[in-house]
């Protein structure tokens, strides 16, 4: 059913649907019970153009088995919830509030709107534009500040863009690369890249290379390579300066004891006589990700800078 409710939730009329419904739901005092209409007759600006859109709706609920009503000469006054209806809205809810589905879809969209804008020839673009466009929300929920600033630190990181980093946490003038058009002009999203032709084999020659192991494209397969001095370096500079600011973030006594947990592994792989340097860029990445999940302040964006900073040096 969810993927279901995610595919109607793409459309303009399936979120409509989904909203009202979802509305609606909330409104069922007692199961059996009538909800009346007349407050969600004026809920959409469709409805209120036109009170047969409104009509139509509750007919299409009727015909999924999601409501049961009795219509009369002068419309539909009331309808009684079905157990189809509730558990629809139970999955739709679930499915919107997914937090990995929306930093996936979050990333996504902004690289597509990036792309948008570039070939528009629009400039000057700020946070606000992204989310009042087509691409802003997910199911029908708009994305926050925040998961639109992670979804470009994360855009950054990869160079699928670039961009301004303000004090405040969020990015000025971004742009998307020449990567960045590459995912949508080639595979057309960043989770079809595994799959794409970017993930074909590819051979690949290493000169003056010493204990690793090369792997372009394949799959279940661990690359792993010995950490330089230099990138050991940037690994301990990353635990000393992560070290300091997990005590800033406000996080709950749990996660804060699992970001310090995993701090502690980088520290002791990279205080190793062979570092990996897959295992380094690997669990800073699992602290960053621990972090920016954990909380909601500004401070994070200073965390996650310093982890993919970190990252990007070693060459993650």
């Amino acid at each position: 059913m969810t993927s279901e409710l995610i595919k109607l939730a793409s459309t303009p009329i399936g979120a409509r649907r989904l909203n009202l419904i979802t509305a609606i739901n909330e409104n069922v005092d007692r199961a059996g019970f009538e909800v009346s209409m007349k407050p969600f007759e004026q809920s959409h600006v469709d409805y209120h153009e036109n009170y047969h859109v409104f009509l139509d709706d509750l007919r299409w609920f009727e015909n999924q088995g999601w409501v049961w009503f009795e219509a009369d000469g002068s419309g539909i006054s009331g309808v009684v919830v079905e157990a189809a209806g509730s558990e629809a809205v139970r999955a739709f809810k679930t499915a919107r509030e997914d937090i990995a589905a929306r930093v996936k879809v979050a990333r996504d969209n902004y690289l597509r709107w990036l792309y948008d804008c570039d070939m528009n020839g629009d400039t000057g673009l700020r946070y606000e534009d992204f989310r009042s466009s087509r691409h802003g929300s997910y199911l029908g929920v708009e994305f926050t500040d925040q998961e639109i600033g992670k979804a470009a630190s994360w855009l950054i990181a990869k160079k699928y863009m670039t961009g301004n980093l303000m004090a405040a946490g969020y990015y000025t003038y971004p742009k998307i690369t020449t990567a960045g058009s590459d995912i949508i002009e080639g595979p057309g999203s960043l989770a079809d890249i595994a799959s794409s032709a970017y993930s074909s084999i590819t051979n690949v020659n290493v000169n003056g290379s010493h204990g690793s192991n090369v792997n372009v494209g394949g799959s279940n397969v661990t690359q792993t390579a010995t950490a330089t001095v230099k990138q050991v370096q940037e690994a301990q500079k990353f635990v000393e300066s992560a070290r300091e600011l997990a005590h800033l973030l406000k996080l709950s006594p749990d996660v804060q004891s699992q970001v310090l947990e995993v701090i502690d592994e980088v520290e002791a792989e990279a205080a190793t006589p062979n570092p990996k340097k897959n295992v380094l860029v690997e669990l800073m990445a699992k602290a960053r990700d621990l972090a920016v999940l954990g909380t909601a302040t500004g401070m994070v964006n200073a965390f996650e800078q310093v982890a993919n900073g970190a990252i990007a040096a070693i060459g993650g």
